[in-house]
């Protein structure tokens, strides 16, 4: 996975707009991916998403680097905001908007059922526990390892580790049915 130069994260760091805005540019999908998984919401997601970052943007020049990267101050920030957005609401579920299918290609076919196993791997992720659905995302939708998803959600890397392989075994229940 391409990682952000550096030199951007201390250039933003010192407050210059370019700088974030390349930072900015490099998260965006992978903040929003991770803030919709969590609430199912597409609307809501985008909401976090720009929260999470203005936050980043205004706590940034006090974040010290030996608290991780700025990729984990940011998921941590969205992740933040969910917890607290669902603590406002006090709902169980997020109901998730229906999507529309629009096939963009002549495979149809092909198309068709891509969606239906996206919408299945979704489904299914939805019987995890929150604090599971958070790590197996961090994991394996965007790829970190586990100090880093460590240092996002405050918990040590060995019971993280026995958390995945625990979720692992319930996604695989869920999706054999």
């Amino acid at each position: 996975m391409e990682a952000l130069d550096p030199e951007i994260t201390k250039r933003a760091k010192k407050g210059d707009k370019n700088a974030f805005a390349e930072v900015y540019k490099f998260y965006l999908s992978r903040i929003y991916r991770f803030a919709f998984y969590l609430v199912n919401n597409e609307a809501l997601a985008e909401d976090l998403t720009q929260e999470a970052f203005i936050k980043t943007w205004n706590y940034l020049p006090k974040f010290e680097e030996s608290k991780g990267t700025i990729q984990s101050l940011l998921f941590a920030i969205v992740r933040n905001l969910v917890i607290d957005y669902q603590r406002k609401k006090k709902e169980e579920k997020i109901s998730q908007e229906a999507e529309g299918f629009i096939a963009s290609s002549e495979d149809v076919v092909e198309d068709f059922s891509k969606a239906e196993r996206i919408e299945n791997v979704r489904k299914s992720l939805s019987v995890l526990p929150e604090d599971d659905r958070e790590v197996i995302i961090l994991r394996y939708f965007e790829d970190m390892g586990f100090a880093e998803i460590s240092k996002i959600v405050g918990k040590e890397e060995g019971a993280l580790r026995v958390r995945v392989h625990r979720a692992l075994k319930l996604l695989k229940n869920a999706l054999s049915k």
